[in-house]
């Protein structure tokens, strides 16, 4: 008999790790979506490296911190997969009491209006401190509603976006204002070619590169083409190519309004879809963003192609684009297509809310309560946005080896009491407001519902004259 054959099970010492969550209800989002309703989770070197039932926990680990979730709801830290954080500055611009004129994504769309707007919004000479100021005040109300990732959609400077993504505490996606090689004005005229495509993209490389993996992986650098219509064949082509060989993501706006493929049409003698797909450009690292105006044969192309999409309900509501109407998200997700939430305004950053949006809006849209139940929209806002950011080898749901990302949130309250279950309060009656504490790579960002990271009255302060200094330029 070998020695340890006869072993006594009772000697086996606990594992040390750095951090231990006990008491809490954990929902894992994992495939089999196991859950705990007295869970906890061990993390150490920021991993998960252990999760389960309390009952089973009694000698497993000695922690050096132990957090007692008192009863808590302890997900997966949400992921918005889509948000401007800088865009914190430019929102005075566009929030407005006047409703005497239609905005120009609403009523089907004034397309050639809005690319020419969002061209002079991206060339306003933003500089690298705005940027970095404006996406830290955009980033810290995304934390303190428990997002623990953005995946940013550009706008401002790349080592601005960089900055603000490490001093938040928070993971993400970098990317950089502009984008594409087409220009377009107001009047509908052509758009015009903004330079050699070598050139824009080579502007771009060596920042990107620069910041891609750093701050110990926590950053990462996807490529941005605003629009479908701001790219050349020749243009899409080759970011496609450098995405590829860099193994990252590429994002883009499509079939964002009724009318924008009439502009593609107009400009390529194709939808966007198709063109892209012709292109060669679809795939597991390109996100579509908003796609709500998608025929049943360009969802195949989604899904054969393996593309994912971002959805972002308050801006689709809020903009009366009419994608809610048209019932494409739904059909999407049947389809097996990969379907996200995202914030797209720092505005709108509070992911609970872009959830709720989702679970109640859908089913009014559609007139049927059952599409969506709190575990699929509560799957849009993890793991499958993990999916869609390329990241879901390390976050997007609790299971061991994963990042520890977790937000905890507490429903011990009248809104919640009368409901059967805590998911099922959050999705009808929760708010960013019940978010009592955030963990990113096992270091609490906020606990107690107060932020460990950044003093949030300095962030807000030097926002405002950011905001104020832009603005003024506009």
């Amino acid at each position: 008999m070998s020695a340890d054959m006869g072993a006594n099970t009772s000697d086996i010492r606990p594992r040390k790790v750095a951090l231990l969550i006990r008491n809490a209800h954990v929902i894992t989002v994992d495939a089999d979506l196991k859950e705990y309703a007295d869970g906890y989770v061990a993390v150490d070197d920021g991993q998960i490296v252990g999760v389960g039932a309390s009952k089973e926990l009694e000698g497993k680990f000695e922690a050096e911190q132990v957090h007692d979730a008192g009863g808590k709801m302890c997900l997966p830290g949400l992921i918005n997969a889509h948000m401007h954080p800088a865009f914190y500055l430019v929102t005075p611009k566009f929030a407005s009491l006047d409703q005497s004129e239609p905005g120009l994504l609403s009523r089907g769309g004034k397309m050639g209006q809005f690319l020419a707007l969002f061209g002079r919004v991206d060339h306003i000479g933003i500089t690298e401190d705005e940027t970095y100021l404006g996406a830290l005040a955009g980033l810290v109300r995304m934390l303190r509603t428990g997002s623990t990732c953005v995946n940013d959609g550009g706008f401002g400077k790349l080592t601005g976006i960089a900055n603000a993504i490490q001093d938040s505490g928070l993971r993400g996606i970098a990317t950089y204002g502009g984008g594409g090689d087409l220009a377009h004005g107001a009047d509908g005229s052509p758009p015009t070619r903004m330079g050699d495509v070598d050139v824009l993209l080579g502007d771009i490389l060596e920042e990107f590169d620069r910041w891609h993996g750093s701050y110990g992986g926590r950053i990462r650098c996807w490529f941005n083409v605003p629009t479908d219509l701001n790219g050349s064949d020749e243009y899409w082509t080759e970011v496609k190519r450098l995405a590829e060989a860099r193994q990252v993501g590429i994002s883009s706006h499509v079939a964002t309004v009724a009318t924008h493929d009439e502009m593609s049409m107009a400009m390529f003698g194709k939808r966007g879809i198709p063109r892209l797909a012709d292109l060669g450009v679809l795939g597991p690292n390109w996100q579509g963003i908003h796609m709500g105006f998608v025929n049943d044969q360009e969802i195949e192309i989604l899904k054969e192609s393996d593309a994912s999409i971002a959805h972002c309900p308050a801006t689709s509501m809020g903009s009366g684009k009419g994608i809610f109407g048209v019932g494409s998200i739904p059909k999407m997700v049947d389809r097996g297509v990969t379907v996200a939430l995202g914030s797209d305004s720092p505005q709108w950053g509070d992911m609970i809310q872009q959830m709720q949006l989702a679970y109640y809006g859908h089913k009014d849209a559609a007139q049927d309560d059952l599409i969506f139940s709190p575990y699929e929209v509560l799957d849009m806002a993890t793991r499958s946005a993990a999916k869609s950011l390329l990241w879901d080898d390390e976050i997007g749901t609790i299971e061991v080896g994963k990042k520890a990302d977790l937000t905890l949130i507490s429903f011990d309250n009248l809104r919640y009491a009368s409901l059967p279950h805590p998911l099922l309060g959050l999705m009808r009656a929760g708010h960013g407001g019940d978010v009592d504490t955030v963990i990113v790579e096992g270091k609490i960002l906020m606990a107690d519902k107060t932020l460990c990271v950044v003093d949030e009255e300095k962030v807000m302060a030097d926002a405002a004259q950011a905001t104020q200094s832009l603005l003024s330029r506009f």
